[in-house]
């Protein structure tokens, strides 16, 4: 069985995409395949022989009328303009170049503004009809948005024309500059339609643009060691046994093991452990991690394909694909509110026509009908109160990617949190200083202050500041790979370490669990100081406000255990877990994901990018987090303040309610004026029904963007 990978681009929608996938995956030389929307992806795995890429357009053709793109990964390329895009706004523009023609200067000429009237609903809808007459080829249920919105603005075009044939009258309101009427009405319906879709695309595509170049992401290049020197290349093409050289700044490029050489690792990008690691000769490291210092020659143990970077792009990408799409709001709803007017219509011109007084007035009502139960009040105000929700969360310093962001994070009801750089400020700051029998503590600041100024390691950095008042001269500075820092003050040595670096030099201490530096001077043990990742002040605030909500908390780490415990001990969060890998946070959401309410993860780090995009929402801080946890992320908080996810399930709450008011106010009022146009029928003047669709619409767009002046 043969697999391989292409880069698709063009789908509207993951509905489309799913409907090219499976029509895809009936091809008789195709055993599976698989679209992912979001990272725009085709996997293809075949019984045989390959199917060309002009195969696999044609076959995706067939059920799809939009232009799509395939191309291989290697040469992808970015799209500097969004063709189809720009193609739709020249016809929104041409329709309202229309609208002032026949509203200012064609005002006594009917049949000029008729056919341009007919030009700009053609232009406007014609991607819409397609649409339905490809569901109708294909078989597939055509009773849909598409088919909806067709009959609307087709109706009403068809019944401004009635009107005028029967009466010779075509205008609906106006005054003596500006002219509109029923054609006017018919076109609008389109119009907006498209107006909110493009809205509502441009969000999803700058989301589904960012999550492809996190997934695409990778170290760009490595020094290969070769017999004349080291080679620059790129990282992609390293195998099983190079040897590569890492400085310091350096990524890791691929997982192995250090030959020669020394420094200070920094793997928070994959266990989330906010203490640097000292490496040596015979250790084994990970791609993805960091060197602070030092310089270490590493033998490559696996492909780079294979290695722990590459491993954690593959579970972001199969959480994205587990994770699934939500179906677009307009679509359910059209499933069984289409149907419903279509049969009402069509009864209703049946029977009128049959025992009424003519058919011309039968069909006139019956597309009256139509046009007052046009569902354009819903589609317009439904989506606009979803982007007004967006603004208000930028207003407030959240980012959603996408609107469908909103319907999940109003009924999230179990959160889990990363420890560091989440609810830590990632900095340590001394906890603790103990002194030890007989000395002072003045002479273990100013050991401790004097010997760890000189060194470059993160935590001497943080020693240094917290003392830096009681610095004295040291001689003969040196520094110990993986063990401390010596030097000598007055006419002693002094050593400040680790617990292996008091026994080497015969001096006992006690065994403390942590980060913790050990200080001596001559002989003698001057006691130690412990550090502590700080937590934010808003840390203590946010658990205490979600607990009052009701929210489940659970604290996931790849800090150790007994760190992660004492944190959340201090913070009141009840459920915790340390010294977890990507793949075991990841394995807990999982085993979690089926009960009810749905999840949020909270994350700043590349190891927390799976985690990000399996949750229902994942929520990443904006200024500290990585880039790759940033672009997984559903919720972007900018201010790093995790009482901001609260804040976003406020917001979401509040659209919640909006949109909710909209339907119900919406589907009332249109109930309310169908009663009455079924009572008076040709009698009940078209201005009602415009009200009932216009008038409606133009309400509740307000009252959706009346958000954004909401706090959330």
């Amino acid at each position: 069985m043969r697999r391989h990978v292409y880069a698709i681009h063009g789908f509207d929608c993951a509905s489309c995409a799913d409907n090219a996938e499976a029509h895809l995956g009936k091809h008789p030389k195709v055993s599976s395949a698989r679209i992912d929307f979001i990272s725009s992806r085709l996997y293809m795995e075949y019984k045989d022989e390959e199917l060309t890429h002009e195969e696999i357009l044609c076959c995706i053709k067939e059920v799809e009328s939009d232009p799509i793109s395939l191309g291989e990964i290697d040469e992808e390329k970015k799209e500097s303009i969004d063709k189809k895009r720009l193609i739709l706004w020249m016809r929104i523009a041409y329709c309202v170049v229309i609208f002032l023609l026949c509203g200012f200067l064609f005002k006594d000429l009917y049949w000029l503004r008729w056919g341009l009237y007919l030009s700009a609903l053609i232009v406007i809808e014609y991607d819409i009809v397609a649409k339905v007459f490809l569901n109708i080829i294909h078989k597939r249920n055509p009773l849909d948005e598409y088919l909806l919105m067709s009959l609307a603005s087709t109706g009403a075009f068809v019944l401004a024309s009635v009107k005028f044939a029967s009466t010779g009258q075509s205008r609906a309101f106006g005054n003596e500059v500006f002219q509109m009427e029923e054609h006017f009405e018919a076109v609008l319906v389109c119009l907006l339609y498209q107006v909110g879709e493009v809205f509502q695309d441009i969000a999803v595509k700058r989301s589904a643009q960012a999550i492809r170049k996190a997934v695409d992401s990778r170290v760009e290049e490595a020094l290969l060691v070769t017999a004349s020197g080291t080679q620059r290349i790129e990282a992609k093409q390293l195998r099983q046994g190079d040897h590569v050289v890492v400085t310091s700044g350096m990524a890791i490029p691929v997982d192995g093991v250090i030959e020669e050489g020394y420094g200070s690792l920094d793997t928070s990008s994959l266990t989330g452990e906010s203490l640097p690691v000292s490496v040596s000769s015979g250790d084994e490291v990970y791609s993805g991690t960091m060197l602070q210092e030092g310089q270490i020659r590493v033998c490559a143990s696996k492909d780079y394909a294979s290695s722990a970077s590459s491993k954690i792009l593959e579970l972001v990408t199969d959480s994205l694909e587990k994770k699934g799409n939500a179906e677009k709001f307009i679509t359910t709803f059209a499933r069984f509110y289409t149907p419903i007017v279509f049969a009402l219509a069509a009864l209703y011109i049946v029977f009128a026509g049959v025992f009424g007084p003519s058919w011309n007035a039968a069909v006139f009502t019956g597309l009256e009908i139509m046009v007052i139960s046009c569902p354009c009040a819903i589609v317009i105000s439904v989506p606009l109160a979803y982007f007004a929700a967006v603004g208000l969360a930028s207003k407030n310093g959240l980012v959603f990617k996408g609107a469908s962001v909103v319907d999940s994070l109003a009924k999230v009801r179990r959160v889990y949190l990363d420890k560091t750089g989440t609810l830590t400020k990632g900095r340590f700051a001394v906890k603790e200083l103990v002194v030890s029998k007989g000395t002072k503590e003045e002479e273990l600041e100013s050991v401790l202050a004097s010997l760890e100024r000189l060194s470059s390691h993160p935590l001497a950095k943080s020693i240094a500041r917290e003392y830096a008042s009681f610095e004295s001269p040291v001689k003969d500075f040196a520094s110990l790979p993986g063990k401390g820092v010596s030097g000598v003050m007055g006419n002693e040595t002094v050593f400040c370490g680790s617990s292996s670096l008091m026994k080497e030099q015969g001096i006992d201490c006690p065994v403390v669990p942590g980060a913790v530096i050990h200080a001596s001077k001559g002989s003698r043990y001057l006691g130690y100081v412990r550090l502590q990742d700080e937590a934010k002040e808003e840390s203590a605030s946010f658990v205490c406000e979600a607990k009052k909500r009701g929210l489940s908390l659970r604290l996931l780490s790849g800090d150790k255990q007994e760190n992660v415990a004492e944190f959340a001990k201090s913070l009141g969060i009840e459920c915790y877990q340390g010294g977890l890998l990507p793949e075991d946070k990841r394995h807990v959401l999982e085993e979690e994901k089926e009960e009810k309410g749905k999840c949020a993860f909270l994350g700043d780090g590349i190891n927390d990018a799976p985690c990000l995009a399996y949750a229902d929402v994942g929520v990443a801080m904006g200024k500290m987090g990585a880039d790759l946890a940033v672009k997984e992320a559903d919720v972007v908080l900018l201010s790093d303040d995790p009482r901001g996810l609260l804040k976003g399930m406020n917001v979401a709450r509040s659209a919640r309610r909006v949109i909710a008011f909209n339907i119900a106010f919406a589907l009332a009022s249109k109930l309310a004026v169908l009663i009455l146009a079924l009572i008076f029928k040709e009698a009940m003047p078209m201005e009602v029904a415009v009200l009932a669709d216009t008038g409606v619409c133009l309400l509740l767009v307000l009252n959706s963007l009346l958000l954004l002046s909401r706090k959330p």
